[in-house]
């Protein structure tokens, strides 16, 4: 019985760190939501300034902006999309729990309760390890869309006629 007991205990403390690891990876990715919305209106500014006219009507120019908008909108579809509530695998509590906990011994409980949480954690992990990766592909993506931008400023400052 003990053996079972301690089965239990870690196949659930593995279980609640996955749960937890869900929640961080949430958070990650609503702050990195309103970063890249940030920048995405900074740079909507920035385009839209007076100082800029004569850089956007360049054609060169238009289609580095285009680039720069899609970066920062593939960016933002990406977080958005690890940010995305999906159904996270959690034991059941209704009224079948509740007749197991009658019909058998606390020890065939406590290893049913191990398998199910096994089940759920390899679960939960596939649906955390996919919200990774698309948080991955935005952060790259905002990266690599932050120094084009970097770069577009930079041309501006130096081809700006005295």
């Amino acid at each position: 019985m003990k053996n079972h007991l301690e089965l239990y205990e870690y196949s659930k403390s593995v279980f609640d760190e996955e749960i937890s690891r869900f929640h961080r990876i949430q958070n990650k990715a609503g702050v990195f939501i309103t970063i890249i919305a940030s920048f995405i209106g900074i740079f909507s500014a920035m385009i839209v300034s007076s100082h800029l006219t004569a850089f956007v009507q360049n054609k060169f120019s238009e289609e580095l902006i285009l680039v720069i908008i899609v970066g920062f909108l593939l960016s933002f579809i990406f977080a958005f999309l690890s940010f995305r509530i999906e159904g996270i695998k959690m034991p059941p509590l209704n009224q079948d729990m509740i007749s197991v906990f009658k019909d058998h011994q606390i020890d065939d409980i406590y290893y049913g309760f191990s398998e199910a949480y096994i089940s759920y954690l390899e679960e939960n992990r596939r649906i955390c390890d996919q919200k990774i990766d698309k948080l991955k592909y935005s952060y790259w993506l905002f990266f690599i869309t932050v120094v084009l931008s970097m770069m577009a400023i930079v041309w501006i400052v130096l081809s700006k006629p005295s």
